[in-house]
């Protein structure tokens, strides 16, 4: 997973100024469509399901993650109907085959390579 990191507001500091810099910043940042709520997941050939592990936080049971294509194999996934997310753990340990803090992609047996993209949200 490739995920991009843009600028926290950081921790507390007493200069108000500085906090208010990074709040702009922050808001400027979210309003040019910038969120650290992205990845990319890499499905391989001759799997059924793909784990995505993140980091603590980042997932909820109700977190809707819509995929994007970004290979034509990943789009012949999407355009079948073969492709969905099957599984979100939030929680800390593993259930089922799902690892603590991901979700599990299932997809058709691939002969080829699939590349998508993601966004996390709620």
């Amino acid at each position: 997973m490739a995920q991009q990191k843009f600028p926290s507001a950081g921790e507390y500091s007493p200069n108000h100024e500085d906090i208010i810099r990074r709040i702009l910043t922050n808001i400027t940042t979210i309003m040019s469509g910038k969120l650290n709520n992205t990845g990319e997941i890499t499905v391989l050939p001759a799997t059924i399901k793909t784990n995505v592990v993140l980091s603590p936080g980042q997932l909820t049971n109700t977190t809707v993650i819509p995929l994007m294509p970004t290979t034509a194999n990943a789009a012949i996934e999407v355009g079948a109907g073969t492709v969905y997310v099957s599984t979100i753990n939030a929680t800390n340990a593993t259930v089922g085959s799902v690892p603590a803090y991901s979700f599990e992609l299932t997809h058709s047996t691939l002969t080829n390579t699939a590349v998508f993209k993601y966004l996390m949200m709620g």
